[in-house]
């Protein structure tokens, strides 16, 4: 049981984070970037925006990874093959990334909306479903009050 329950919210933070890593807003926050003019500029010539998608592209980064090593972790246990160790840090890391890469989500998606401005919020655009997609996340399980009560 409890297995299930990792592997389906494990799944359902990698899904987000893949769709994330794929680039679609990244591409289309530099695409738009080299199109849209802010006080006399371009926004891919102001720092603060060129910062803003670094920084987003290495938090998305970083989720994955985290997530990846969960499902390492995870991956050896039902296999048998974990040492105790790792059977610890399993129990210690699950929790732990799943609060981190759905509040990741949540923020990055957020911070790729407002890189859009109000085209963000268009409904013809990928960008306000990913937004109410990672806003699942934290949602789902309530998982900042179940970590912090342990």
């Amino acid at each position: 049981m409890i297995k299930v329950f990792v592997q389906k919210c494990c799944q359902k933070s990698y899904e987000i984070l893949k769709k994330l890593s794929k680039n679609i807003w990244q591409s289309a926050a530099r695409d738009y970037a080299t199109r849209r003019t802010a006080f006399k500029s371009k926004l891919s010539n102001h720092q603060v925006h060129v910062s803003t998608l670094a920084r987003m592209e290495i938090e998305t980064r970083a989720a994955i990874l985290l997530s990846v090593e969960v499902s390492r972790l995870f991956g050896k246990i039902e296999l048998n093959e974990a040492s105790e160790q790792e059977k610890d840090l399993m129990r210690i890391l699950t929790p732990l990334a799943k609060l981190q890469t759905a509040k990741q989500a949540v923020a990055v998606c957020s911070e790729g909306l407002e890189c859009f401005g109000g085209q963000g919020y268009i409904e013809e655009t990928p960008m306000p479903r990913l937004f109410r997609d990672a806003q699942v996340l934290p949602i789902w399980e309530g998982i900042y009050f179940t970590v912090n009560s342990v």
